[in-house]
C-alpha cells in the first residue's frame, strides 16, 4: 500500500491556552503530522500535544529566529472520524500558536515515520524529514 495524503486542518491563531481545532481524516489515517508554530515576545513552555486523547511525539523543531519556533510532532495509528488537536502552554509573554494537523494513510505504523535529520546551523536550514513506508513503498 503506498502512502497517501488524507487531509488537513489548519488552525486559526490562538492567544489563550489551550489551543484546540477539531480534524476529520476522510479515510483511515495511518499516521498524524502536527505542525505547532509559536510566535511570541518570550517563548512559552508547551504542554502535552494531543490528538485524539493520545499524546503526540515531538519530532523536531526549528528556531525560526529568538521569537518564533516551529515544531513536528506525530501519532502514530491514529483513530479515524472527528479528532481534537490540543495544544496548551504556559508562560511567554505575547504568545500566538497556530497548528496543523495533516493525516495520511498507507504509512508504516510499525517504525516512526517521521525521522528528523541532523541540522546545519552553519546555514541556518529547516529540519530535514524523512517520510518512512514500508518495504517496497
Amino acid at each position: 500500500m503506498a502512502v497517501a495524503f488524507d487531509a488537513a486542518t489548519l488552525s486559526a491563531d490562538f492567544t489563550v491556552s489551550p489551543l484546540t481545532v477539531s480534524h476529520t481524516p476522510v479515510g483511515t489515517p495511518s499516521l498524524v503530522a502536527i505542525w505547532v508554530w509559536v510566535g511570541s515576545e518570550t517563548l512559552p513552555t508547551l504542554g502535552t500535544i494531543t490528538y485524539g486523547g493520545v499524546t503526540a511525539t515531538l519530532v523536531d523543531s526549528l528556531d525560526i529566529d529568538a521569537v518564533d519556533v516551529i515544531y513536528l510532532y506525530q501519532a502514530v495509528g491514529p483513530a479515524s472520524g472527528v479528532q481534537t488537536l490540543t495544544v496548551p502552554w504556559t508562560g511567554g509573554t505575547t504568545v500566538t500558536v497556530a497548528a496543523t494537523a495533516e493525516t495520511v494513510t498507507g504509512s508504516d505504523t510499525s517504525t516512526t515515520p517521521f525521522q528528523a535529520r541532523s541540522k546545519n546551523a552553519a546555514v541556518a536550514t529547516s529540519t530535514l524529514l524523512t517520510p518512512v513506508s514500508a518495504t517496497g513503498e
